[in-house]
């Protein structure tokens, strides 16, 4: 069974249940006129101000955040203190408010509550005697009479003027209020103010590569144009150039990177415009590593940043292409068409052996410049040379004698071989035999001798032969290319041709030999007389001198002819 404080405090629990209501009611009229004001009043400055995008952002989200604050204060808490959720209002608070309304049981109500809390066990019988005589005495007192709920009226005058002038405008002129309203929720979007002309950009496209000039071109159409019209890239702003009425441009020279501007007048400006600078593949350096053939015995090398060269036939060229914001590269070889790709970010390599000359272009691309700027060289290849051979040929007489030849041979880079080649013509289909002659395999021009005698070489009486020289250069890449000497031919006598010759030799011997003697038996009758002479005299002159040295040189001169003669009787 309930006793007499155990329904007071009931009481006191509606009381506080009520009074948290009428807050809420006190706090959604409050909520609504503070609402409705600002939102009349940032409307009324975005009307006038036709404020940018950065403003109206503001303005939205001061709005919003006014509109939460003001909620959360004026109706949330009370809502959560209504539940017992935070710092709700306790019995001696609530005491409080109702003695304010009933001042007659003001004390009596605080000082049930008070030894209530002094009696906490129950045990004093003589306060808990008082506590429920008073709580009977306030059992009678309706402590919801405390709050009245038509209290709240006196807050309309809040209300009702905010939400007066907001229906009046809707009925008058919606547009003083949707078109602002508009504005900042689109707070993102540029809006332009309704002037008495028209300023648009004519640029379809705003995009450029870096380097390139960009123009922008505007057109003003209206029956006023503005005083002055200006470009504004968020550092200075530029005049803009009339180029024809109502025509305007101005030109942004070698943009590097992306640009923002806005064009202005006194009493416009425009969206925030942006030209977007797309990267000009770059070749910023190069490498041509030249590896040449191993039979010229010359040095690699590295050739930086130079694309006309000059080497060897079968050099083998490792271009390294350095790059900045390329994709690919192409290569244009004459006719035929290479495409690099990167081994790493910004290198590109291509290698090849040449063998010939050519032209080529080297292109950097990437994806926003298809046909971009090419650096155009030129590949000269020097053939590596026939080598030459040059060569004469002296024969002796006979069927015995040597047959001699000098020459001379040269080649640009060196010799792999030099051999003399020699067959019978009774057998043309015969391979030819070699023999293989000393060279000096390094120097560029040598000459040469060699001696040839066909009875040492096992050719028999009456055979014809054909001979040459072959040399071959050291160009292992073509195969050690040949050069052969114009061809030589011998007939060698037959057996009666050489008795013949041998009788006719014979019949010369004898005659030389015989002039020869005679010569000699001349000549020592003029010694025998020029010492008689030169006896009997005591001093020699000059001249006798000189007789004395003639006859001395005719009898070496006949003896040296003995001694021919002799050679040809063998």
């Amino acid at each position: 069974m309930k006793t007499s404080y155990d329904i007071l405090i009931e009481k006191l629990r509606q009381f506080i249940l009520k009074y948290y209501k009428n807050q809420i009611i006190k706090g959604i009229l409050l909520s609504i006129a503070l609402i409705i004001s600002f939102f009349l009043l940032i409307n009324l400055i975005e009307y006038f101000a036709w404020s940018n995008t950065a403003m109206r952002t503001g303005l939205y989200y001061s709005f919003f955040t006014i509109t939460l604050l003001v909620l959360g204060y004026y109706v949330l808490m009370p809502v959560l203190r209504m539940f017992n959720m935070g710092k709700a209002l306790s019995h001696e608070e609530a005491s409080k408010i109702i003695g304010r309304h009933f001042p007659e049981v003001s004390d009596k109500l605080l000082n049930t509550l008070q030894l209530h809390a002094l009696d906490k066990t129950g045990q004093l019988e003589l306060i808990t005697a008082s506590i429920n005589q008073k709580a009977a005495e306030l059992e009678p007192i309706p402590f919801k009479r405390a709050i009245n709920f038509k209290g709240n009226k006196k807050y309309m005058r809040y209300v009702l003027p905010p939400l007066l002038v907001l229906l009046l405008l809707s009925a008058i002129s919606p547009s003083l209020l949707t078109k602002p309203t508009r504005r900042i929720l689109n707070y993102n979007t540029h809006f332009e103010k309704p002037l008495p002309y028209t300023v648009r950009l004519l640029n379809t496209k705003l995009t450029t590569i870096q380097k390139n000039d960009f123009t922008v071109e505007i057109e003003v159409v209206g029956d006023v144009l503005p005083s002055l019209l200006q470009l504004n890239d968020g550092q200075y702003a530029y005049r803009m150039g009339e180029t024809a009425a109502g025509k305007y441009q101005y030109v942004f020279k070698t943009l590097n990177q992306d640009v923002h501007f806005t064009i202005t007048t006194p009493e416009y400006t425009s969206q925030t415009y942006h030209i977007q600078v797309f990267p000009r593949p770059l070749i910023y350096g190069f490498q041509s590593n030249l590896k040449y053939p191993l039979y010229l015995a010359k040095e690699d090398e590295t050739i930086e940043n130079t694309g006309d060269l000059v080497v060897p036939e079968g050099t083998t060229i490792q271009w390294k292409i350095f790059t900045k914001d390329a994709d690919s590269v192409k290569m244009q070889l004459d006719d035929r068409v290479i495409w690099l790709t990167a081994n790493n970010s910004n290198t590109f390599e291509y290698q090849q052996q040449v063998f010939k000359s050519f032209n080529y272009t080297i292109s950097p691309i990437n994806q926003y410049v298809k046909q971009p700027d090419s650096l155009v060289f030129t590949l000269q290849v020097i053939p590596d040379e026939y080598p030459e051979i040059n060569v004469q040929e002296f024969q002796e007489q006979g069927y015995y004698s040597q047959t001699h030849f000098s020459g001379e041979i040269k080649d640009d880079h060196g010799f792999y071989s030099l051999t003399f080649l020699y067959r019978k013509d009774s057998i043309p289909e015969q391979p030819w035999k070699m023999v293989s002659l000393n060279q000096e395999k390094s120097i560029l021009r040598q000459p040469f001798d060699f001696s040839f005698n066909p009875h040492e070489m096992g050719f028999n009486p009456g055979e014809s032969i054909t001979y040459c020289f072959e040399v071959r250069d050291n160009d292992a890449l073509n195969g050690h290319k040949r050069s052969r000497s114009s061809l030589f031919y011998m007939q060698l006598p037959n057996a009666d041709e050489l008795n013949d010759k041998s009788e006719a030799q014979s019949d010369e011997v004898k005659k030389k030999l015989n002039e020869s003697l005679s010569q000699l038996e001349s000549l020592n009758k003029q010694i025998e007389k020029t010492e008689l002479i030169l006896f009997e005299k005591k001093d020699l002159n000059w001249i006798d001198k000189q007789k004395i040295s003639d006859l001395l040189e005719k009898e070496e001169a006949i003896k040296n002819q003995l001694e021919e003669i002799k050679q040809l009787n063998e």
